[in-house]
Parts: structure tokens; C-alpha cells; sequence
């Protein structure tokens, strides 16, 4: 025992502990959803990083011992930064010191001040080493616990089958499996949002729709006007538990939301009955990797390090520099439009791609990221010379979402003509929005960012379950009604936030 405890006492393990921790502690909140070798990737290189640093503060300080406090702080803050100004946000009074010119100055400060006071010190900190050697140990001993029961969980199923058990989904022989589209445009206004604030009348794509066959809902609306929380609840079927009346959206809630519709019930039923998954979206699904990747890092990582102080910085001042700085340098705007642009692009062409194979039945989800701000290209298809900086006038704002949401009309018009050319009128199609357009003068109190956009092609024309006021979550569960003979009530249609 005395020599493992001066072997522990010999090194700061715990560096590399905290790291591997933040890993370890982060996949189990996300679990399936992040691949091992992105996790190695980032591993070996901030513990490369932290090799670095310890032989530079080791000649600074005389020892890795003292070294390693130092280094192991520094970690501690940048890899918990969210967790660590969350816990002040919800702190009361102590509110203010979660604001970044306060929270980053005294974490500075603490390094600093440890920084000095440690090598000054005649002390030889064994102790300390030893006491977090042993904490991140058990730490990370606790979360691959926690990993290993719920893979040995999910891998006999057990979820899974609860989980459709307790929607009351059942598996009907006798039923036709046609292939499902389901074709999400972000931030689409509905009809009468539309016409109340714009003064314009969506009619052409109305009839469009109609004319092809499509139930076009009257009144829709959206539960959530943040895009995660309405697709998890859309492919969930229900209102999002976790939230429990809480209208403030948290870092968390967004990997939560991921999960949730990584592994719905909306998806693993449809693979129950033979379904084959294909995923077009902004979204991971079972273990399909989503189309459309918006940050610097990694989708799938950035999960777990959305709450390290980069990914913090990155959420908080991603439209901050998209809209106040980017407009200034041109390599940055395009930057920016491009991940867009290329993104809708591959998720149009893939979508019409997938209407030519033979594979049936299977789900297809492509979830574009238009109207949605930047807005690319004007109703004509030229692309848009709008620049979306602090400085633009609101009317030309406005009209730009316009100009964009009409492109979006005939792009999606498209789409829809090609699905069923290839399917020969025989796949069900549904065109839908996640919300509403949230950049609207809300002053002038014309429109609503819930009233969304909700139309449906079924072959045989059976819309009786279908209505005019249908919002989100009731979605599926009409859907599987009508196409699966389900027996599921109907949820009542409310606006959560």
C-alpha cells in the first residue's frame, strides 16, 4: 500500500485523468452518438498538448509534481468551462460572475496566483498528486461503469422494446410499407404568417402541392421554435419530459435533443417493421453520421465539447461573428455561406439520389437548412449580395427570408416531382417546418414564429385522420395511425416556448 501510494504521489496522472474524465463523463451523456476514434483523436491531442506544457512549467518550477497542479487547473477549466458557468448561471445572486468578463479574468487570476504561489513554495505537494490521482481514477472508473451497463442495456434491446411497448406502437402484418420521405425546411413560416406579415400569399406552392395530390394544413403550428427540441419531440411523439416547464434552452439540452432523435421511437419503430433508415439531415440517426456539419470541429465531438471554453465561445459567438464580424471579410462571409450552400446542395442531390434506388421500404429524412439564415440566393436563384450584418435595414432582411423561402418553394417542388417520377406515385412525402421565422419584427405583432408549415402526400388519398391545426408532435402519430392501423391519442396541439 505505501508503495502504491508513493507511486501515486510520484506524477500527476491526473492530468491526463481529467482529460480522459471529460471524455469519459461526456460519451456516457451521449452514448452511441460519438465514434471512438474522434474521441482518440482529441485525447491524443490535448494530452500532447499537456506533455507540452508540463516539460515548459517542469524547468519553470522545479518539478512535475508542481508542474501539474498548474497544468491540471488550467485543464480542469478550459474542458469544464460550460459546466463551471452553468453552475453560477443558476447560482441566484451569483449570476453576474458567469458573464465572460468576469468568469475568464478570475479563472486567470487563480492560475496566476496558484501559479506563483506554488513555485515559490518549499512544499512538495505529494500529497495533493496523490489525493487527485485517486479522485479522477475512481471518476473515470464510475463513468465506464455507467458506459458499460448501458451499452449491455441497449445491446439486449431492453430500451428499445419499453420504449415502443409504452407508445402503444404494435406491428401490423397486413399493412403496406411504402417508402416515407419526410422533407423538413428550417424556419419556414406558415401560410398565415406569411400573409399577416409579409402581405404575401403562398399560394403558388399551395397549389402546387395540392395539385400533386398533398393535404396542405390550413393552421399548423410547431411546439418548439428551437429546431432540436421540435424534431426531438417530433420523432419522439411527445413533449420533451426533461424540460419540465422550463422555457430558458440549456447547452445540454441540445445534446439531449440530439439523442433523443438519434434513437427515437419514431425510427426504431419504422426499423422494427422493416424499414430501412436513411439519414439527410443535421442530425445523427442510429449510427449515420448527419449530412451537414456547421462548426470547425468534428459533429459528432463537438456533443461532448460543446461545454469545453472553445465550444462555449463557439455557441455563444457563432452568430456574433457571423453577423458582426464575418461581414467585414469577404474569405469569412464565403466561409460561412459555403457550409451552407454545399450542405443544402449534397442534402438535395442525395434525396433524389435515394428516390432512384430500388431498396424498399425505407425512411428517408432531409432536413434542409433553408429559409434558414444565410439567406443564399433570391427567388430567381441568383445568389444573394444581402450581407446580414448589425447594420442592415429590416426591410431588407425581410426580404431577403422572402426572396430565400421562395427559392426554397421551387427547390422542394423539385424534389417532390423526382420522388415521385421515380416511385411512380407511390411513396408517402411529407413537407414540413421545425418552426417558424424567428427574425421577424415582433413589435408590429403580425405572425407567430409557431405557426409552421405541415403538407402530406399519401397514394391513396386517406387524410381523414389529417387536420388543419396539426402541430408537430402529433405528427407520426397520425401518420402510423393512418398507414400502420395504430390506435395512438392524440396529443393536445400547444406552443411549449
Amino acid at each position: 500500500m505505501k508503495q502504491l501510494i508513493q507511486k501515486l504521489g510520484s506524477f500527476p496522472y491526473y492530468v491526463f485523468g481529467v482529460i480522459l474524465f471529460f471524455l469519459a463523463h461526456g460519451y456516457s451523456e451521449n452514448e452511441g452518438l460519438v465514434p471512438f476514434f474522434e474521441m482518440l483523436v482529441f485525447f491524443l491531442v490535448t494530452a500532447a498538448i499537456a506533455i507540452f506544457l508540463l516539460l515548459i512549467f517542469k524547468k519553470k518550477m522545479g518539478s512535475f509534481i508542481k508542474a501539474g497542479i498548474i497544468i491540471g487547473l488550467l485543464f480542469f477549466f478550459y474542458l469544464f468551462y460550460g459546466a463551471i458557468q452553468d453552475t453560477f448561471k443558476n447560482a441566484g445572486f451569483l449570476f453576474q460572475v458567469s458573464r465572460y468578463r468576469i468568469l475568464l479574468p478570475l479563472m486567470l487570476i487563480v492560475i496566476i496566483g496558484s501559479y506563483f504561489f506554488i513555485r515559490r513554495s518549499l512544499k512538495d505537494f505529494k500529497n495533493i498528486t496523490v489525493f487527485f490521482n485517486t479522485l479522477f481514477f475512481i471518476f473515470i472508473l464510475v463513468d465506464f461503469a455507467v458506459i458499460g451497463k448501458n451499452f449491455f442495456i441497449n445491446k439486449n434491446g431492453v430500451d428499445f422494446k419499453k420504449n415502443i411497448s409504452s407508445n402503444n406502437l404494435s406491428i401490423c402484418d397486413s399493412c403496406k410499407k411504402l417508402d416515407i420521405y419526410l422533407i423538413v425546411m428550417d424556419e419556414y413560416w406558415g401560410n398565415n404568417s406569411l400573409k399577416a406579415y409579409f402581405n404575401y400569399s403562398n399560394q403558388g406552392f399551395n397549389s402546387f402541392l395540392e395539385s400533386e395530390g398533398f393535404f396542405v394544413a390550413k393552421k399548423p403550428s410547431s411546439n418548439y421554435s428551437s429546431t432540436p427540441l421540435s424534431i426531438a419531440s417530433t420523432f419522439e411523439m411527445k413533449y420533451i419530459d426533461w424540460l419540465n416547464g422550463r422555457k430558458e434552452i440549456k447547452a445540454e439540452d441540445y445534446g439531449l435533443a440530439a439523442k433523443a432523435v438519434s434513437n427515437s421511437v419514431v425510427v426504431n419503430y419504422l426499423k422494427s417493421i422493416g424499414y430501412g433508415i436513411r439519414n439527410l439531415s443535421i442530425f445523427d440517426i442510429l449510427n449515420q453520421q448527419s449530412k451537414f456539419n456547421f462548426g470547425i470541429l468534428p459533429i459528432k465531438i463537438r456533443l461532448i465539447t460543446s461545454k469545453t471554453l472553445f465550444g462555449t465561445m463557439e455557441k455563444d459567438l457563432f452568430w456574433y461573428v457571423r453577423v458582426k464580424i464575418a461581414p467585414h471579410f469577404n474569405w469569412l462571409d464565403n466561409f460561412f455561406k459555403n457550409k451552407f450552400k454545399d450542405g443544402n446542395r449534397s442534402l438535395i442531390k442525395l434525396t433524389v439520389e435515394e428516390a432512384k434506388t430500388k431498396d424498399s421500404p425505407k425512411f428517408v429524412y432531409t432536413h434542409l437548412m433553408m429559409p434558414h439564415p444565410p439567406y443564399l440566393f433570391d427567388s430567381l436563384g441568383k445568389e444573394s449580395k444581402v450581407i446580414l450584418d448589425e447594420n442592415i435595414d429590416r426591410k431588407e432582411s425581410d426580404n431577403a427570408y422572402l426572396s430565400y423561402l421562395v427559392y426554397t418553394n421551387h427547390q422542394v417542388s423539385e424534389m417532390i416531382k423526382n420522388i415521385k417520377e421515380a416511385s411512380k406515385n407511390n411513396s408517402v412525402i411529407i413537407v414540413m417546418s421545425d418552426h417558424g421565422f424567428r427574425n421577424y419584427d415582433a413589435t408590429i405583432k403580425r405572425g407567430s414564429v409557431d405557426n409552421n408549415f405541415n403538407a402530406i402526400y399519401l397514394p391513396q388519398k386517406n387524410y381523414e385522420l389529417f387536420y388543419d391545426s396539426i402541430s408537430n408532435v402529433n405528427q407520426f402519430r397520425v401518420l402510423f395511425n393512418t398507414l400502420f392501423k395504430q390506435r395512438l391519442p392524440l396529443l393536445k396541439d400547444t406552443v411549449a416556448f
